[in-house]
């Protein structure tokens, strides 16, 4: 388990070393990731008015899911995401 946790950090850490590379590309990135997330949230929001439950989750715990799932995929990489998921299983 140890090494699967040194995996995701060793991932993050490369993952930041390359958007961070070119300061224009990461702001655009950072502007694009932004709308992205408003997109998503409000896409979500407009779902959420017409039905008041998803499955067996309210519109707080679909909330956090979408939140992790945004914070994870943007910000560290879905292949991060699912070697940290691999590792819960």
């Amino acid at each position: 388990m140890r090494r699967y946790i040194k995996l995701i950090f060793h991932m993050i850490s490369i993952s930041w070393m390359q958007a961070m590379e070119y300061r224009s590309d990461f702001i655009s990135w950072m502007l694009v990731d932004t709308g992205w997330s408003i997109m998503d949230l409000a896409f979500f929001t407009s779902l959420i008015n017409f039905t008041q439950v998803i499955g067996d989750w309210n519109k707080g715990q679909s909330l956090v899911v979408l939140g992790v799932f945004s914070f994870w995929s943007f910000r560290f990489g879905v292949g991060c995401l699912i070697v940290f998921i691999c590792c819960l299983v």
